[in-house]
């Protein structure tokens, strides 16, 4: 630290001892926007009327999870701290998504202890290779360890290398990952609750896919879980 003094990854600011994130300074977290109510009851997308019930993309499609959880808004200070994360090597970032998600969970009371098992996304192997890491399975795992509940990143495996859904049209976001996923092993979702573990949630498309696989392997209820939720 006498040579290299810590400095906030986004504002590039010194960080002092006293500061509760070794990586980011409050002022830049305080510049994250959390998810507040009202809610979208199908993915807690906000809404712009209260007295909605259903998000208009869930009024306009029909997705396989049961819920979606998402405890951030995919904001600009949000966007370049989950780029960082994803494409920068800063990995120290999934304490601060999954901190995000905890406090979620705990103030809106999302049951994830009803939860049998967690999830990631899968990568593709090559995709994995490329980065180095799944960043999924990096707040999966923090999370698993806070409510200790069972996790298994070899449940389902990605199968198709597709382009990345940043790249894409909304549209073609859905024909992006038909087909992507393949149960490993069915016999440890059989009857069990999944909750799917990933960064972000735009159109619900990946999330939408995989739940649906894991659905037809005999899961009963799967639902997902994200650190943010384009708006």
């Amino acid at each position: 630290n006498f040579l290299y003094p810590p400095i906030c990854v986004l504002c590039q600011k010194s960080l002092f001892p006293s500061d509760p994130n070794p990586c980011v300074c409050p002022q830049c977290l305080m510049s994250v926007r959390k998810n507040t109510p009202p809610f979208c009851r199908k993915c807690t997308r906000p809404l712009n009327k209260p007295s909605d019930v259903f998000c208009r993309n869930c009024r306009h499609s029909h997705f396989h999870f049961d819920h979606a959880y998402a405890a951030c808004l995919y904001t600009p200070a949000f966007q370049r701290l989950l780029h960082l994360y994803k494409y920068g090597n800063f990995t120290a970032a999934r304490r601060i998504f999954s901190s995000f998600m905890i406090d979620f969970i705990d103030l809106y009371a999302v049951p994830v202890r009803a939860f049998d098992l967690i999830i990631p996304v899968p990568l593709h192997p090559v995709r994995q290779r490329e980065r180095g890491y799944n960043q999924s399975h990096l707040i999966a795992l923090e999370l698993s360890r806070h409510y200790k509940i069972p996790y298994n990143p070899q449940i389902v495996r990605r199968t198709i290398y597709s382009l990345n859904q940043a790249r894409v049209r909304s549209k073609q976001r859905w024909t992006n990952v038909e087909s992507a996923f393949k149960i490993k092993s069915h016999s440890r979702i059989i009857n069990t609750n999944i909750l799917i573990v990933d960064d972000l949630l735009t159109t619900g498309a990946t999330l939408s896919s995989l739940a649906d696989v894991l659905k037809s392997g005999g899961a009963k209820e799967v639902s997902a879980l994200t650190a943010a939720i384009a708006e």
